[in-house]
């Protein structure tokens, strides 16, 4: 994820067992460079200025809200970077309610906010299982596990699908967005 002009955010999916301690600027550079590979072009190494593990879950709070207090965001749920979906969700919750309380404060209408919590969890869910989606196609699953051959079909079915479907693109493609 390009940061500006001279930064980027990688994300590397390591084994779940790894400490940030073992995973040296070199063996990143390394991995980085296996995974990006593409003829005619080259990855650039600079310093790494910040480097953390995490851990690739999701949650969502449920109810968003309990009378006058509402969740926005990462206070009602945590999405995992992989659809990049977290900042969008907290935006369209901070646009509902702001909406919600617009309409309460012109025409003392409280049915928006009462409805908020009703409101929001299905499309929050809708990214939820967009983002888990994404990481079951785009991670590799764990070569010691018995299904192991299983998974790997089945992404290479997926992507196949992807690129070969354009219904199936398009969807992919509003899913993403966040229509």
């Amino acid at each position: 994820m390009l940061r500006s002009s001279t930064q980027s955010r990688f994300y590397l999916q390591v084994p779940r067992d790894s400490v940030v301690e073992g995973w040296p600027d070199q063996r990143i550079w390394t991995e980085l460079g296996i995974r990006m590979a593409k003829d005619g072009w080259a990855l650039n190494e600079g310093p790494i200025t910040s480097r953390s593990l995490l851990e690739m879950r999701s949650y969502v709070g449920e109810p968003m809200q309990s009378g006058r207090l509402f969740l926005v965001g990462d206070a009602a749920h945590i999405i995992t970077p992989a659809g990049g979906k977290g900042m969008n969700l907290a935006v369209q919750d901070a646009e509902e309610l702001a909406q919600g309380l617009r309409t309460f404060y012109t025409s003392r209408d409280e049915s928006r906010l009462r409805r908020y919590s009703a409101t929001r969890p299905p499309r929050v869910w809708q990214a939820m299982e967009f983002s888990n989606w994404m990481i079951e196609v785009m991670h590799a699953a764990s070569t010691d596990r018995p299904d192991a051959a299983y998974t790997l079909r089945l992404q290479e079915a997926r992507l196949e699908h992807l690129a070969r479907k354009g219904s199936f693109a398009a969807n992919f493609a509003e899913a993403y967005v966040g229509l």
